[in-house]
């Protein structure tokens, strides 16, 4: 069953005498989507490709962009070992540890360069996050937003990739 299904994460059979199997089955839970030419595929915590292809985004898991997708499509079932995948599966589990998410909506994260990774948030706001040290910088990006003095119908971009933070104006 496992190997012909790829969306189930675990499967546990117990037998009930006289006559009877119970299966108890745990699927994968996505957490990321990633962009295709020809839709939407979904990825769990764990680096799996889900089988199935989207037309359209789902609005509660941020888009993962820039990556190969025929490579993608080869890997339905298994773990993707492409490098920017798994760091950007890695930042999405720092923004859950850290409850960036209670504040702010984040929809895409760019892989194109997996040395440069880019957030993008609520109002096309683009955070150039890098490729490490994503708590520190998660953790520098909310000290930043709770100083109250910025107007994010104003920032463009937000640098994180240097010592200083860096916000470009629209």
């Amino acid at each position: 069953i496992l190997s012909n299904y790829p969306e189930v994460r675990t499967l546990v059979i117990n037998r009930a005498f006289p006559d009877k199997l119970v299966l108890t089955i745990r699927p994968r839970r996505p957490v990321a989507q990633i962009s295709l030419s020809s839709g939407f595929c979904l990825v769990d915590a764990e680096n799996i490709i889900l089988p199935g292809v989207r037309g359209l985004a789902a609005e509660d898991l941020p888009i993962i962009t820039g990556m190969d997708t025929g490579a993608i499509m080869t890997k339905v079932g298994k773990s993707c070992d492409y490098a920017g995948l798994k760091k950007a599966l890695r930042l999405i589990e720092v923004i859950n540890q850290m409850r960036f998410y209670q504040d702010h909506e984040v929809h895409m994260i760019d892989v194109s360069d997996e040395q440069n990774l880019s957030l993008f948030i609520e109002g096309g706001i683009e955070i150039k996050i890098g490729g490490e040290d994503f708590r520190n910088r998660i953790a520098t990006l909310n000290k930043t937003f709770e100083t109250g003095r910025l107007d994010k119908s104003q920032i463009k971009y937000i640098d994180l990739r240097f010592g200083n933070v860096i916000i470009g104006p629209r």
